[in-house]
């Protein structure tokens, strides 16, 4: 299912048309939608339990789905934590007819008049996809660029549009489990023993890191003494293996529970910060605008107290 589209990422490409980006904050229950464009959602905060054509997927913090054009679906919130949404509308392809209609969901008795054949290389089937832990801040600063070039003419703001779009998706499909990694992901030169033993000191890693990141005295140095390794290979075989460095994945699942807390409404800046294990609100504040590009005050501004951005379709015509 995954693999079908990712295939037609490589091969042929896509040109997807971001019709609207909404930051939600949602009611318990959201009724029943059909919208003519592909929908993806990120589920910032909360859980779910999306139900698209009579089947039910359960949804939580770090999840993303994709439901393609004219499925039938609701949206229940569940649980205390208010669910909080990132939400794309989208086409894989722009087409001249469409790229610039208002963009609006379907009644029930309307017909499908703006399907295309190319638009559902998933085969009409919904995309569930449990975004990994390092992964998550990524996407939300791909989408808060996205916001910044809704709201600002800037040259080439549709070009960005869809190279954003298009990055959200791949990193989506990656992350599907049936998604699984081709030759070139492969190291080749290294034996499979020896890589199954470095994944488990990754992974051993990554969990002493989710369980202590709250704690201000978490350092690399600790984490290898955890698991039984030297700090420096452990941040030798966490690089190679991973992409990134070992401080980066700590900080970055740091911003991501600040981030779940001030979601919440329970926190402000100052306690999130403390209860992330920041060493203050300031080294907070910094860290996080110098990952999302926005100040946490921001952030929120925009997520919570913003429920749709002032969305233009890719020509210029405002959507509603």
């Amino acid at each position: 299912m995954a693999l079908c589209m990712l295939d037609l990422i490589k091969v042929c490409g896509i040109d997807p048309c971001v019709r609207m980006l909404r930051l939600k904050r949602s009611a318990p229950h959201d009724g029943k939608r059909k919208d003519e464009d592909n929908v993806f959602s990120y589920i910032a905060a909360g859980v779910a339990e999306f139900q698209v054509d009579g089947i039910k997927y359960r949804l939580s913090a770090g999840d993303a789905i994709i439901i393609p054009p004219y499925r039938t679906y609701t949206i229940r919130s569940q649980g205390d934590v208010p669910l909080v949404q990132y939400i794309v509308h989208f086409d894989l392809f722009e087409t001249p007819q469409y790229a610039g209609i208002e963009r609006k969901a379907v009644p029930d008795r309307t017909a499908a008049v703006r399907f295309c054949g190319y638009e559902m290389p998933i085969g009409e089937k919904t995309v569930v996809a449990h975004i990994p832990a390092e992964e998550r801040v990524e996407f939300v600063r791909i989408i808060f660029r996205m916001q910044g070039e809704f709201q600002n003419d800037r040259p080439a703001r549709a070009a960005m549009l869809k190279a954003c779009c298009t990055e959200l998706l791949i990193k989506t499909l990656r992350s599907c489990e049936d998604a699984v990694p081709g030759p070139a992901d492969q190291d080749a030169g290294m034996p499979e023993t020896k890589r199954t033993k470095a994944w488990v000191h990754i992974e051993n890693a990554a969990d002493y890191i989710r369980r202590h990141a709250a704690e201000q005295d978490l350092d690399n140095e600790r984490i290898a003494e955890a698991i039984g390794v030297t700090p420096n290979h452990l941040t030798t075989v966490f690089r190679q293996y991973t992409g990134f460095s070992l401080h980066r994945f700590m900080v970055g699942i740091k911003v991501e529970k600040a981030q779940q807390l001030m979601l919440t409404g329970r926190f402000n800046v100052t306690e999130a910060a403390e209860q992330a294990g920041f060493s203050s609100v300031h080294v907070f504040s910094k860290t996080f605008k110098s990952v999302f590009g926005v100040s946490p005050t921001e952030f929120m501004d925009r997520t919570v107290s913003r429920e749709q951005l002032p969305g233009r379709g890719q020509t210029g015509e405002r959507m509603h």
